[in-house]
């Protein structure tokens, strides 16, 4: 017996055996505009049945900087980020990310030198079925006043996860899109390694 079926979390295709369970899947999602549309081969029964999972990696690929939130006369602010990555799948896994590992990010808000391209930090690596939750905060350090919060950014993916891999940025789910916060933006990956 053979098929073919389209769901949410992307196409399946195969000869399908005895279980009901497909050899391999096929995960699409739809890109940013202008980007290639990312497509995931995962072979065997790897993240097709309810208790399999898919090993995936999160990467912060970058980050942008609306508000520096410092006065005029001082151009660019010291941001330090603290990523939270974790799944209940498995027996639950955490792993937590400072960035910088030491120091902090001077960063303007001049369009010009307000993001910081090519970071490729990795946030998470484990076995992942249909639970993932990313969550970031971002500080401006002060040394004479209380430091300044930047929005707290939190998404949670439900559902198989080989249907959430991708590049999630701005722009990808329309204008409400939960990237792109009003002081900061963001962008990063969740890949099948």
């Amino acid at each position: 017996m053979s098929g073919l079926r389209i769901g949410t979390s992307g196409l399946r295709i195969g000869p399908w055996g005895l279980d009901g369970r497909p050899p391999f899947g096929l995960s699409c999602r739809r890109p940013a505009s202008g980007s290639a549309w990312k497509v995931v081969i995962i072979y065997g029964d790897r993240g097709m049945a309810g208790t399999d999972g898919v090993r995936v990696r999160v990467t912060l690929r970058w980050l942008q900087i609306l508000d520096n939130l410092e006065p005029f006369f001082k151009s660019k602010g010291e941001f330090v980020f603290q990523a939270k990555v974790w799944t209940s799948n498995h027996g639950g896994q955490v792993q937590e990310t400072r960035l910088p590992a030491k120091g902090h990010y001077p960063i303007s808000d001049h369009p010009r030198w307000n993001r910081l391209k090519d970071l490729d930090k990795v946030l998470f690596e484990g076995e992942v079925t249909d639970h993932l939750v990313v969550e970031l905060q971002g500080e401006e350090l002060d040394q004479l006043s209380k430091n300044d919060q930047l929005d707290s950014y939190r998404r949670e993916f439900s559902g198989p996860i080989a249907g959430q891999v991708g590049l999630i940025q701005p722009g990808d789910e329309g204008s409400d899109d939960p990237e792109n916060m009003s002081n900061w933006r963001i962008g990063y990956e969740i890949e099948v390694v």
